[in-house]
């Protein structure tokens, strides 16, 4: 291996960074920014999937790079997960390395969010083209988190599309540590090409205070495999991916007695003491199969793709073969879209669309074979960004405009009631990019976003003290307007030869319209976050 291969180094330090760390594992905020946007590098993830759409509170991406080539990463591969796109997808070979430090506090929260967290994360990822027809990426990352009181959520995800979740009646602090491998790799061969995509999630989470102790540790494998064919300009493209989760939680009473709260959609169900302890096991299968193609349109290129997916999830608290098992089943389809093109070789458009809607029923292990509660969710998503670069290359510019629209309706079939909450969220983004000096580039950014819902939901009165406490003031949340305002700063420094240095920090704060007061008196407040960030990245270097 030569000094002149950064990239290998790169995938190297990557696949290797998470081995140092064996068993690790844990819940890791979701709300980083420039992680989860339509058509954002995550979505190549071997560990992403469709049937699920978890339940997050508004957030900013604010997320610009000025050596990103003037356009947004597009294509089979980073819009839509196919690693037979990969090779036609990248550009100049390039490895980062970074570091980011997250704080978020406030009262702007649910029952089952911590009141506080403080965040680290070490990443390094890396893509290169090997040759013409082949071409690989890697990524790593490293995440620790430690959460104040507050919290009664056990699961390492609080606000699934599942209605089984597992709370207790403490609020100790936490620590949860993470550890994330993925990788892919893409050949052409003539008119076809073919890729794989592997990744492996561990996490683990504990309390470290308080006489009563939470245990949870989760272990995520994933694979993508993916095949493609051009037919003159036309491409076309079938991925078929495969996703298992396993998440055992435990918890122990030392010193204090403890309640568990096993949530079962909106009934109010009674609190079980733990004593001697108690135990709980989680088994999701997730699968998928999609189509994708693209072709030219306009002088720019155009893209759509379809996915369905099923996910199969089983919980159960009995340490035996062949246990009564909590189901919840789900069914989804995905389909979207993206559009590129050079308005001019100083300008660049690019728009992506994405759209999910899931159908999920589950049954308790102890009741009737008949459905106990039923979800239809889905979610919409879009985004279009205008790039731009002055003649002389000092100044660049980005505008992002985007949309989220989705429905909840959910259906408890035993406690008899229902809730139908429609949200809506728009984005704006701007960024500018100034070359201050030769080496030296400064980025200012910022954003807003505000979310509104019309919704239906459950009257509290005469509802018991479970969904008082834990339901109510989550469907409350939903249903009220909010507002999210950020900023963001960069210092990048140019080293030579395609290194460069950079520090960046970004702040958010999301607060409601107007006061409110959550069903049995809970209060909320705003919620403030920061991200400080900083990596070296090698940007075309052979």
């Amino acid at each position: 291996m030569s000094a002149r291969e950064p990239w290998c180094l790169g995938l190297v330090a990557a696949l290797s960074l998470g081995a140092i760390v064996p068993g690790a594992g844990a819940q890791v905020s979701t709300e980083w920014p420039g992680g989860d946007g339509p058509g954002r590098p995550a979505r190549w993830s071997p560990l992403w999937i469709d049937a699920d759409l978890p339940r997050d509170l508004p957030n900013l991406p604010l997320g610009y790079d000025r050596r990103s080539t003037n356009r947004t990463l597009s294509g089979a591969f980073w819009t839509f997960g196919n690693p037979a796109g990969l090779p036609l997808d990248l550009g100049a070979n390039r490895s980062d390395y970074s570091g980011a430090m997250r704080r978020e506090r406030g009262g702007y929260r649910r029952p089952l969010d911590a009141g506080y967290r403080a965040s680290s994360r070490l990443t390094a990822s890396s893509w290169a083209r090997l040759s013409s027809a082949f071409g690989v990426v890697g990524r790593a990352t490293l995440d620790r988190e430690t959460t104040g009181p507050g919290g009664q959520g056990n699961q390492l995800e609080s606000y699934p599309s599942s209605p089984f979740v597992l709370t207790d009646t403490t609020t100790n602090p936490s620590r949860r540590l993470g550890v994330r491998l993925e990788a892919a790799a893409g050949w052409t061969v003539g008119r076809w090409s073919v890729g794989a995509a592997v990744g492996y999630d561990a996490r683990d989470y504990r309390t470290t205070a308080g006489g009563f102790e939470r245990r949870a540790r989760q272990a995520m494998p994933g694979v993508v495999l993916g095949v493609g064919r051009r037919v003159g300009e036309l491409a076309l493209g079938l991925q078929g991916r495969f996703r298992r989760r396993a998440e055992t939680m435990t918890l122990f009473s030392d010193f204090v007695i403890g309640q568990v709260r096993d949530l079962r959609g909106y009934q109010d169900v009674q609190p079980i003491p733990v004593a001697d302890g108690y135990y709980r096991r989680v088994v999701e299968a997730a699968s998928g199969v999609g189509v994708d193609m693209g072709l030219p349109v306009a002088g720019g290129r155009a893209m759509a793709f379809v996915r369905w997916g099923a996910l199969s999830e089983r919980g159960t608290r009995q340490q035996r073969e062949h246990p009564d098992s909590d189901r919840w089943d789900a069914r989804s389809v995905t389909g979207g879209g993206s559009y590129q093109r050079p308005l001019s070789d100083r300008w660049a458009l690019t728009f992506n669309a994405r759209y999910t809607r899931l159908t999920g029923d589950g049954d308790a292990a102890l009741d009737s074979a008949a459905v106990v509660f039923g979800a239809v969710e889905s979610v919409l998503e879009s985004i279009g960004e205008l790039t731009w670069r002055s003649a002389t290359g000092s100044w660049h510019g980005r505008l992002g405009i985007g949309a989220r629209s989705e429905r909840r309706a959910r259906n408890d079939h035993v406690a008899l009631v229902s809730s139908d909450i429609r949200g809506f969220e728009p984005t704006v983004e701007v960024a500018v990019a100034r070359s201050v000096t030769r080496r030296l580039d400064v980025t200012l950014g910022a954003g807003w976003a505000q979310r509104s819902a019309r919704a239906s939901i459950p009257d509290p009165a005469g509802r018991g003290p479970t969904y008082l406490a834990l339901v109510a003031p989550e469907l409350d949340l939903h249903t009220r307007e909010a507002t999210v305002v950020g900023a963001r700063v960069e210092a990048r420094w140019d080293a030579g030869r395609g290194t460069s240095i950079w520090a960046s920090w970004s702040g958010q704060r999301l607060a409601p319209a107007g006061p409110i007061v959550a069903s049995g008196g809970r209060s909320f407040g705003d919620r403030t976050s920061g991200l400080f960030l900083v990596g070296l990245t090698l940007v075309g270097i052979e």
